[in-house]
């Protein structure tokens, strides 16, 4: 079965942050692609590596929806400001 771009995206997420804690809440979880920048907000980003982290299923839906002051806080401490910086101004 061919994967849509997203599942293949999703899944090199999921690859490259293998062993890592989810970037909100810093538990050792079953990791899900989360967006840093919605999709909604940014088709754009929506299959760029620096939007997306492995976050667990509870950050990245129901009932934190993206958990995304910790999810800031986790990706300047795994990327740097200048990271999260570019991604708002290239929304």
């Amino acid at each position: 079965k061919k994967l849509s771009k997203q599942a293949k995206i999703n899944k090199l997420v999921r690859e490259r942050d293998a062993g890592k804690p989810c970037i909100s809440c810093g538990e050792y979880k079953p990791l899900e692609a989360g967006h840093y920048i919605a999709v909604s907000k940014s088709t754009k980003l929506r299959y760029d590596l620096r939007n997306i982290h492995g976050q667990c299923r509870a950050c990245n839906g129901h009932p934190l929806y993206g958990n995304l002051v910790n999810y800031r806080k986790g990706l300047i401490s795994r990327c740097g400001l200048e990271s999260v910086e570019w991604l708002h101004n290239n929304k």
